[in-house]
């Protein structure tokens, strides 16, 4: 690829946003803090003895220094002149023994009349001139990062490209000194060879296979220097500022990290569960702490985690003393950062171990002066760059939640970074095949035009009969080209990334050289999508985003006047210029008048920013759903009415009825005197409600009497004026009398009405 350093290696598990629970650790670091020396106001955490600080250097790499025995032995193994006598002198005696037989005891044997001794001399240097070419191609790089770097310092990057394809500009440089070293073949027979040269055969043959190679090793060089052209390029571009920063950010967590181990030694009390949390790699303390109801099952465990690992440590310090790397120790600090970072509870305990030991009797947040008292005197500027890396959003302090989701959102980087690297060095190999294969069949085209006269006649046929065929094909080669194109041109997003097409909200799961797989936010589902499709698509990349502002359109009434517009805004700017909310907004609030709507309504747009992209799902929910509900309240505080208007005050005449608020208790004695006053009215009732079991009710039985009543008078009148044309005047108003002296709640006999 493009160097060791264009890629970070490192695998790590999802990252979700760190839980509110988190707050309770904000103060929990009380019964550790002590005052300084000297320091009536003390600020900060228990302080460093000056004796026990060492210097502070944010250039500090990961890997220390080699170690005098790792020098020397580094040397040993890298001396290339100590190498290359290994490769070349036992093969090259090997080869020496039949040139030392053809030329002296076996001189007598030809090959159509040529001395064999002049083939293995050829042989010979040829063994040698291997070598030779793979040093000057080790060279070209260096040379070429000399000589051209004074010309534009840009350039001298591609002096690893240079170093990428170190084997196939050897194998092209000899191919090359094959054809200068080619006359040592002739060399003991020159005067037979210009006589006959015309007639012998296997050395024609020869002169065409050294020929040939040459073009055909310029064509793979080509193509293998287009591939990493290619690779350099997009990872100069994708990731070189992406692992600056994270290896910036990790570093600061490296120094955090040691310093609260200092103030508070691993394992202590305070921070137990933290220290768990950070040196479980198996997740075993993760689950036991589920399950286990107290702690000492989980410290049996732990104290047989750190007996392995101090046994394991113990083999590495004796690796570091002769590499001098610190990656070999299970025990350094980086390595346990790094081992913490590629867990979700890992790098969350992290963060808060860090923010406990930075914090003092009360404080819930880490400002610039407790880092300039924990590094001491003389590292402000390494205290000030630490604490630039840990305020991203310029709030002046960072909060425990700010802390836990730095950690997490940095976890979460290196394994997307990592993946989309991955990814991306998977479609270059995709790439790679496919040229190699088109590369293949040019070589194969070229070593036939040198041994066959038939195709070199006939060249242009073969060329019009495949660009004729190119057309049966020709749709899957323009989808290869615009998927080639979106992948290493426009590369419009990375694994992990939050984008929006047609109104959808993706994840970026997986890059292919052909395809995109991505999930919906919505319903995470699984999308595969042709990278030829995407390629005509209006992409917006939410994770590449910097902070971003939302606005929100509604309606309001007309006769809203511009004084309660100004009331709106200044109720919002104080809301989010407030403690708890200063953390997740900018100070500006807009508020725009777009259109009166018909002169019916104000269509209003307000416009806020927040300071940070919408990346986090869960963020972004919580800061909306905050402030949506702060400008609805200050939408009553004012009042703003909707398009409708409010109508009149609760209270006033034109509305007397208003509601009072009240508090839970007497509103529980509110009900249950409504519910005794129901149950006596229900009892007082002059018809009594039949019990019907479970039968339909037909709501006659919860009428009072008096609508029953009047339900007998109007049933009466129907089934009298049927009877008075049934039997005569009289007999109806015999019957009628007899109904009317019914008394209330008397059953009337169903006999009556068949009549």
């Amino acid at each position: 690829m493009a160097g060791r350093d264009a890629i970070i290696y490192i695998n790590t598990t999802d990252i979700d946003p760190p839980s509110s629970n988190n707050e309770k650790y904000a103060t929990s670091a009380t019964r550790s803090s002590r005052q300084s020396p000297g320091s009536p106001d003390t600020v900060c955490s228990p302080l460093i003895h000056p004796s026990q600080r060492r210097p502070l250097s944010i250039s500090e790499d990961y890997e220390d220094r080699l170690t005098p025995t790792g020098k020397a032995l580094y040397k040993v193994l890298e001396n290339p002149v100590l190498r290359y006598c290994i490769y070349i002198l036992p093969v090259g005696a090997i080869l020496a023994i039949p040139l030392i037989l053809f030329a002296t005891k076996y001189s007598d044997v030809t090959a159509e009349g040529m001395s064999l001794a002049g083939l293995f001399a050829y042989i010979e240097i040829m063994w040698v001139s291997l070598w030779m070419a793979k040093l000057v191609a080790a060279a070209v790089p260096a040379l070429f990062q000399a000589f051209c770097g004074i010309i534009s310092t840009g350039i001298r990057k591609y002096a690893k490209v240079l170093r990428a394809v170190e084997i196939p500009m050897s194998i092209f440089i000899w191919t090359l000194m094959a054809l200068c070293w080619f006359p040592i073949v002739h060399h003991f027979d020159d005067v037979f060879y210009h006589r006959e040269r015309q007639s012998i055969q296997w050395i024609i043959n020869l002169n065409k296979v050294i020929r040939a190679s040459i073009g055909s090793s310029a064509i793979v060089l080509g193509e293998k220097i287009l591939m990493q052209l290619i690779s350099a390029n997009y990872h100069s571009q994708q990731f070189r500022d992406k692992i600056k920063d994270i290896k910036a950010t990790v570093r600061a967590i490296d120094l955090l990290y040691e310093s609260s181990l200092r103030q508070i030694p691993d394992r202590s009390e305070e921070t137990l569960d933290e220290d768990y949390d950070i040196h479980d790699t198996t997740n075993v303390q993760h689950l036991l702490k589920e399950n286990a109801a107290d702690r000492s099952t989980r410290r049996i465990f732990m104290n047989l985690h750190y007996f392995g690992q101090k046994l394991v440590s113990a083999l590495g310090y004796m690796a570091s003393d002769l590499t001098g790397s610190q990656i070999l120790r299970p025990t350094a600090t980086h390595a346990i950062v790094d081992a913490a970072l590629e867990r979700k509870a890992g790098a969350e305990a992290l963060a808060r171990r860090i923010f406990i030991c930075l914090t003092a009797e009360g404080r819930k947040a880490i400002c610039p002066n407790v880092l300039a008292e924990v590094f001491g005197f003389g590292s402000e500027k390494e205290a000030a760059w630490i604490f630039a890396q840990l305020d991203r959003d310029g709030n002046g302090s960072v909060s425990m939640d700010e802390m836990v989701m730095l950690v997490t959102s940095i976890s979460r980087q290196r394994k997307d970074i990592w993946k989309s690297a991955s990814n991306i060095r998977d479609a270059i190999r995709t790439l790679d095949r496919v040229l190699s294969v088109i590369v293949l069949a040019v070589v194969i085209m070229v070593y036939t035009s040198f041994f066959s006269s038939f195709v070199v006649e006939n060249l242009k046929t073969i060329i019009t009969l495949a660009s004729a065929s190119a057309f049966s094909f020709g749709q899957t080669v323009g989808e290869f080209n615009a998927s080639c194109i979106q992948v290493f041109v426009k590369h419009p997003f990375d694994v992990g990334d939050r984008i929006n097409m047609k109104d959808q909200e993706f994840e970026v799961v997986r890059i292919s050289l052909l395809y995109t797989v991505f999930r919906r936010i919505d319903t995470d589902g699984v999308v595969q999508v042709s990278n030829s499709v995407l390629s005509t698509l209006f992409i917006d990349n939410i994770s590449r985003s910097k902070a971003m502002k939302e606005r929100y359109q509604f309606s309001v009434d007309p006769g809203t006047e511009f004084k309660a517009l100004e009331l709106l805004r200044i109720e919002l700017e104080e809301f989010v210029r407030a403690p708890e909310n200063s953390r997740d907004y900018q100070s500006d609030i807009d508020i725009q008048l777009l259109s009166l709507g018909d002169m019916k309504q104000l269509d209003l747009r307000i416009e806020i920013r927040h300071k940070s992209n919408w990346a986090d799902d869960r963020l972004k929910i919580y800061r909306r759903s905050k402030f949506m509900c702060a400008l609805l309240s200050a939408m009553r505080k004012v009042p703003i009415h909707g398009p409708d208007g409010g109508g009149p005050e609760q209270g006033t005449i034109d509305a007397p009825n208003y509601t009072v608020p009240l508090d839970r208790d007497t509103a529980a004695a509110i009900r249950a005197e409504w519910d005794l006053k129901k149950e006596s009215k229900k009892s007082q009732r002059e018809v009594p409600i039949p019990d019907r079991g479970d039968t339909v009710s037909s709501g006659l039985e919860i009428l009072p009497s008096l609508m029953r009543g009047f339900q007998y008078e109007q049933e009466g009148a129907i089934s009298g004026t049927a009877a008075y044309l049934r039997h005569g005047r009289r007999q109806f108003d015999d019957r009628s009398s007899s109904r009317l002296s019914l008394r209330p709640g008397q059953q009337r006999p169903m006999s009556w009405l068949s009549q």
